[in-house]
């Protein structure tokens, strides 16, 4: 079964154990995982192996990553993630046109925001 997981963000913390969890209890031939924002390509759980597909390119993504990282004075102030808040709208409707392009046979959302708007297959 070809399985799409979506989640708000992949960062370290308390949501991305239950995220592991969530995956863990899945029985699946094909998955990927579907984000905003990612501090990895890839997520390894006891399990499974999955890509991460995040809604911002990836270059973008790389930069939130610097600036969340090292602390630059003025730019990590203004690439934060919390930042997007403005275009998540469109980030959400890109992201729903990557999961509909993946054509999954289910779509499992563990979100605790944003996430929870992706559009189901019609």
């Amino acid at each position: 079964m070809k399985i799409a997981f979506v989640h708000c963000r992949i960062t370290p913390g308390g949501a991305l154990s239950v995220f592991h969890d969530l995956i863990n209890q899945q029985t699946f031939s094909q998955a990927e995982v579907f984000t905003l924002f990612s501090d990895r390509s890839t997520l390894q759980t006891s399990k499974h192996k999955l890509n991460v597909i995040t809604a911002l390119p990836h270059w973008m993504n790389q930069l939130f990553l610097f600036c969340s990282t090292h602390k630059v004075p003025l730019l990590s102030r203004l690439l934060d993630y919390r930042n997007l808040m403005f275009f998540y709208p469109t980030l959400m409707w890109n992201l729903s046109r990557k999961v509909k392009r993946y054509t999954p046979e289910r779509i499992l959302i563990s979100s605790f925001a944003v996430a929870k708007n992706i559009t189901p297959i019609s």
